[in-house]
């Protein structure tokens, strides 16, 4: 239980990685939190989803941090995915409301903890 409005059950970790522009000074095989802090982040417009996001850096508006198996799902042929060496990895944790309770639910939390190796 992480608090008094949710329950979660802790998932897998992966590494969070940068998206740029394919033809940009970042594109390489890897990068480090400095290079990205002189990157140019200019501020954009809200966005809804991944390929709202994922369009913004191929056109050049700049570029986003997302996890590396996001980047890898998501792929475009004007932007590339690369590691970012100095950030650790982040967990992914299925959590609910504490005050939802069901069978489905539970069958839901136990079928996914199963997964998690």
């Amino acid at each position: 239980m992480i608090g008094f409005w949710h329950n979660a059950v802790p998932g897998f970790t992966h590494r969070p990685g940068m998206s740029g522009p394919r033809a940009g000074r970042l594109a390489r095989f890897t990068a480090r939190i400095r290079d990205l802090s002189n990157a140019y982040w200019p501020e954009v417009p809200r966005v809804n989803s991944v390929e709202e996001k994922l369009e913004l850096v191929a056109a050049g508006a700049g570029i986003c941090v997302i996890p590396l198996s996001t980047a890898a799902f998501y792929t475009r042929q004007d932007v590339i995915g690369i590691p970012v060496e100095d950030i650790g990895p982040n967990q992914v944790c299925l959590a609910w409301l504490a005050a939802r309770r069901s069978s489905l639910i539970d069958a839901f939390v136990d079928a996914a903890a199963s997964l998690v190796p």
